[in-house]
């Protein structure tokens, strides 16, 4: 036969005065026939002892008034106590390792009768250099006794040194406004007749410190006219569509009008192609100047303007101007 090992002790059976506990093992195998049996305890149980039931910690007494000095000049002694005045009873809270005495000095002035002097600062130093010449340091200045204060008087209030920030609004690197170059020249225009021109600009010379950055582009476009005429049918830039050319019928003198074709100069915008103000609109006029063979059997009428249509391998002949939208009369480029 085998038995386990003890298992733990159990809990006190009492919260105060005495009790038990208890504790058990059980069979680990068994004997087989003809096997030797087991001749062991499987429980014990022992007493416990808890805090007595009407349980007295222990208490330490208040301590005492202060003694009389033992000197009444030139330093002495002054002493207090205190003492256990509860004990504690068996099984209760034990006295803490605390002091039962304390001696302290008293009367240390001198029995030699003089004046009391207090304490006196000289004048504060001049203020060091800086720490740092730009971007915030610090100086400082000190002091130092004049009078040193003896036993009865009172030490001079205040530091011996004091410190202040400076050079905190030097920039350690000069300050420049970036500044940008001239604008270039305008390239060529991009068509033979209409088209977009350019002109650039670089940084001349970059903000730094406290400098503004530069605030702009770098590259301006703007429309062009070459002046190579109003028609050239080799650039598609220039050419006309007369399918939308409006103007009078057949039999007449014809008269085509493109509207707000082109801005031109004022006295308030003298280059109104810079796009940094607008000039005055004009119109084109185009006139036939001579008879020609339309290609339409009737005549169309339209409001306001009517339309010319060339007939294939007719000739026809036009004159091209520039004229004001609201007086007519023609504008000089």
């Amino acid at each position: 036969c085998i038995v386990t090992e003890w298992a733990g002790w159990s809990g006190c059976s009492a919260t105060c005065g005495i009790g038990y506990r208890t504790r058990a093992r059980d069979f680990k195998q068994k004997p087989c026939e003809g096997g030797q049996g087991c001749d062991l305890d499987l429980a014990m149980v022992e007493p416990c002892f808890a805090p007595d039931c009407d349980c007295q910690d222990c208490l330490w007494d208040a301590w005492s008034e202060w003694t009389t000095c033992t000197k009444s000049c030139d330093g002495g002694q002054s002493t207090r106590q205190r003492n256990v005045i509860q004990t504690p009873k068996p099984g209760c809270k034990a006295c803490e390792a605390l002091p039962s005495s304390q001696v302290q000095p008293c009367n240390t002035q001198s029995c030699i009768k003089h004046d009391c002097v207090d304490g006196k600062w000289g004048e504060w130093s001049s203020w060091s250099a800086c720490s740092a010449t730009c971007q915030g340091g610090e100086r400082w200045h000190h002091r130092h006794p004049v009078v040193e204060a003896n036993d009865c008087g009172i030490p001079a209030a205040g530091m011996g040194m004091e410190a202040e920030p400076c050079n905190h609004d030097v920039p350690c690197m000069k300050s420049q406004d970036c500044l940008f170059t001239s604008w270039g020249r305008w390239t060529e225009c991009s068509g033979q007749c209409e088209g977009v021109r350019t002109r650039t600009r670089t940084v001349a010379v970059p903000a730094k410190g406290a400098g503004l950055y530069c605030a702009g582009s770098l590259e301006e476009t703007a429309p062009c006219h070459n002046g190579g005429g109003l028609i050239d049918f080799s650039d598609p830039t220039c050419s006309l569509d007369l399918g939308h050319l409006k103007g009078g019928v057949e039999g007449e003198a014809g008269v085509m009008r493109f509207r707000n074709v082109i801005q031109v100069a004022t006295a308030e915008c003298p280059y109104p192609g810079e796009q940094t103000c607008s000039g005055r609109w004009v119109d084109l006029v185009v006139t036939s100047t001579g008879a020609y063979q339309s290609c339409l059997a009737e005549p169309h009428y339209y409001d306001g303007f009517g339309q010319i249509s060339v007939a294939s391998g007719s000739e026809a002949s036009f004159k091209f101007q520039l004229v004001d939208p609201i007086t007519n009369q023609p504008v000089a480029m």
